[in-house]
């Protein structure tokens, strides 16, 4: 019996380091032995007269303090003007949102003002059937891109070596402008996407930034969770081609308060699992470092925080030994960090480190939060507004 406790902890604890440390050392041999980068990052030089239409795609729920800001954002890019259309579908949205967008005059603004709040999904559906152009940017409504940014995006489906999908770069700002955790987050999974794209097998785009050709846009679901991985995803588990650009940049503010942030990952984490769940063929596919890549990235990711509960529970079995007494101490040490921060006694500001930490452990307990929500049947597409 002893022997299976231990198994359990270490295997618990294995599965930890493999997904966070181990499994990005594998990536990288992995990118020398079989790189397949088909764009360089520094080329710069694109034809204008080869760039083609777009269309971007916002669906909108309760936006009025950003959506002014952001359809002039849009028609502020570097871009050929007479090839940008904006499709924004306000989804039952009860504050001013639905006035803000009938009062810009703007023929390539095309708004469409759905009375009942159906969920993203269902608005995505609607704009992608209404829309002409044949690349498709997919982004938010707080979200700003950068003046180049469609044209970064643009130039993967030009030229000679052209891409179904490409996936722009997430930047996170705090309103003051000091660097935050989650921000170094992104750095470490803006390097995992940089260097699955080498090998093929990026595993689906951030929501705020990404194209596809409209052709290949196959409708989601109603009560998708995580529409931008699905979207995406599917065309990389069909053999289809998908980039990512680190220089097509979009920026988001991250949100005042912590329980919106806790909000929204719990939210991701039930999208998770029910994409687990509802799509096998990501894992099982023609392309094995895809299937690799999201075994090791995503699926052994989302399930940590089992790992982590595992690990203290069989950690609890084995206190007869000394060096088990003291992997205890140091569980229960970090567990008590984590619950006075969380219970506001506990103030991490001054400690970088102690901040990753706590933000790491959090990110995790939203995971577990979303899981149970799952499964206690909590997954619909539906969405409230929260600040990012």
């Amino acid at each position: 019996m002893n022997s299976i406790i231990h198994c359990i902890f270490w295997l618990s604890l294995f599965l930890v380091v493999y997904t966070y440390a181990i499994y990005p050392m594998v990536l990288y041999i992995l990118v020398k032995v079989f790189n397949k980068n088909r764009i360089p990052q520094n080329e710069t030089t694109i034809d204008e007269d080869e760039l083609p239409s777009v269309g971007i795609i916002i669906a909108a729920f309760n936006e009025e303090k950003d959506i002014q800001a952001r359809v002039e954002n849009i028609f502020a890019c570097d871009y050929p003007q007479d090839k940008i259309h904006l499709y924004v579908g306000s989804d039952g949205s009860s504050d001013n949102t639905n006035n803000i967008l009938r009062n810009i005059e703007d023929p390539r603004l095309k708004a469409h003002l759905f009375e009942e709040n159906r969920g993203k999904p269902s608005v995505l559906n609607d704009l992608v059937e209404a829309s002409e152009e044949s690349i498709l940017v997919f982004s938010d409504a707080n979200t700003y891109f950068e003046a180049d940014a469609l044209k970064k995006l643009a130039r993967h489906f030009t030229g000679t070596q052209q891409a179904d999908a490409v996936c722009g770069q997430l930047k996170l700002l705090k309103p003051d402008g000091v660097e935050n955790e989650d921000n170094l987050y992104w750095k470490y999974e803006n390097w995992l996407k940089v260097n699955e794209a080498k090998i093929g097998c990026l595993l689906g785009a951030n929501g705020a930034i990404y194209a596809i050709r409209r052709e290949d846009y196959i409708p989601i679901s109603s009560d998708s969770i995580i529409d931008d991985f699905v979207i995406v995803n599917r065309l990389a588990a069909q053999g289809k081609i998908v980039d990512y650009d680190a220089e097509a940049v979009a920026k988001e503010y991250i949100p005042d308060t912590i329980a919106d942030e806790f909000k929204r990952r719990t939210r991701i984490g039930r999208g998770n699992y029910q994409t687990l769940f509802r799509y096998p063929n990501f894992l099982f596919n023609s392309n094995i470092l895809l299937g690799f890549s999201y075994l090791s990235h995503k699926v052994f990711r989302w399930l940590v925080p089992h790992c982590l509960i595992l690990a203290f529970i069989s950690n609890a079995f084995l206190l007869q030994i000394p060096f088990y007494v003291f992997t205890f101490m140091c569980q229960v040490f970090v567990y008590a960090l984590f619950l006075g921060w969380k219970k506001g006694s506990l103030d991490v500001s001054n400690s970088k480190l102690l901040r990753l930490m706590i933000f790491w452990l959090d990110m995790n307990y939203a995971l577990w939060v979303g899981f149970v929500q799952y499964f206690s049947g909590s997954s619909g597409g539906a969405w409230t507004r929260t600040a990012r």
